[in-house]
């Protein structure tokens, strides 16, 4: 299978829909879709673009995990539920952005893309589950917007280009463990570096915690 039209007619992609299409290398999902199954488009390793339509709520799990050629991918603002493994092993994904109405990033959602380069994660975001850039080690830098509230174990594991994490949160977000190189510098808040600091699972990074300029 090279190629698919997905009439208006259609409102959901179920679980394994294209699950295993090695080479279908496009798709274009309308307006017309709310949803996105589990594994949808798993292994889909010659999908090179993706078009999601704005009516899309929901991501399912692992719904593109290794869609190794995948480059780029723009959310549409209408998401709300990004899950499990949704990009997980998209080896060559070097630039993403998160649509406005996305409150969670679930867990190793981003696991291994390997060629990430650039994340714009929304103001609507409160929570980053466990490993959810897990292995992303072109990843130069981020910024976590200031209503995230937790931020899962083993956040940024094998990130190793990882130079800074810029976290707009006056309070700081709960964490266990970042995962980060002693090289990373966190970038804080002015009027919240006194929190960072003294706030117990922050404090052993409080040599790399600096100010916002």
């Amino acid at each position: 299978l090279k190629s698919v039209t997905i009439p208006d007619s259609v409102t959901s992609i179920g679980e394994v829909a294209f699950s295993g299409c090695t080479s279908l290398t496009s798709i274009t999902i309308p307006d017309s879709v709310t949803s996105i199954g589990d594994y949808a488009f798993y292994g889909c390793t010659s999908l090179t673009s993706v078009t999601i339509g704005n009516s899309v709520t929901s991501i399912g799990d692992s719904a593109f995990h290794g869609c190794s050629s995948l480059t780029s991918v723009t959310i549409p603002d209408n998401v709300t539920e990004i899950g499990s493994w949704a990009f997980a092993g998209c080896i060559s994904l070097a630039n993403v952005t998160i649509g406005n109405n996305v409150s969670e990033i679930a867990m190793y959602a981003f696991d291994n893309c390997s060629n990430l380069t650039s994340v714009t994660i929304p103001n609507s975001v409160t929570s980053i589950n466990s490993s959810a850039f897990y292995g992303c080690t072109s990843l130069t830098s981020i910024t976590i917007p200031s209503g995230v509230t937790s931020i899962g174990d083993q956040q940024f594991n094998g990130c190793n280009a990882l130079a800074s994490i810029t976290c707009l949160a006056t309070t700081p977000p709960a964490i266990s463990d970042l995962s980060i190189a002693e090289t990373t510098m966190i970038y804080v808040p002015k009027n919240a570096i006194k929190e960072y600091k003294k706030e117990p699972t922050w404090a052993k990074y409080k040599k790399q915690i600096k100010p916002i300029n």
